[in-house]
């Protein structure tokens, strides 16, 4: 399940409780569009992003990298930031039409930036590694 928040993307508060909940929570595989950013538009969830991404990668919850060109979420500053705190990352392109699915190079140019190497990107998994998480995830077991 990817889990991706979609209020409060406006707020000046701090809100990092509130990711933290989503990524303790059972059966959540993936944090999406993390800060809920766009550019021009919104700038996006205010949080201690350092203590989220440990707690993500305590959980073993993935951190998406989102490539379309008005979110960028997260740009390859705050992945490395993810990266050393021992995440997983899903790459993706945010695609909500046929032509927009060349954004995934997007989030893969950001993965390249932040150096995130592959065996911690689980669009790069075989596939018995990723289903052997995925079901642990939905068992709520952690990583």
């Amino acid at each position: 399940m990817v889990a991706a928040a979609h209020s409060g993307l406006r707020s000046t508060e701090d809100q990092t409780g509130r990711m933290l909940t989503v990524v303790r929570a059972p059966g959540v595989h993936v944090l999406g569009h993390p800060r809920g950013r766009q550019r021009g538009n919104r700038a996006g969830i205010v949080a201690d992003w350092d203590r989220v991404f440990r707690a993500a990668a305590e959980s073993g919850v993935a951190i998406e990298i989102d490539g379309q060109p008005f979110r960028q979420d997260l740009d390859f500053e705050l992945a490395r930031r993810a990266r050393d705190a021992g995440c997983l990352f899903a790459l993706d392109s945010d695609a909500h039409a046929v032509e927009e699915l060349v954004y995934s190079d997007i989030a893969l140019a950001h993965a390249r930036m932040a150096d995130l190497p592959a065996d911690r990107i689980v669009n790069c998994w075989p596939l018995d590694r990723l289903e052997s998480w995925l079901a642990e995830r939905k068992a709520g077991l952690g990583g």
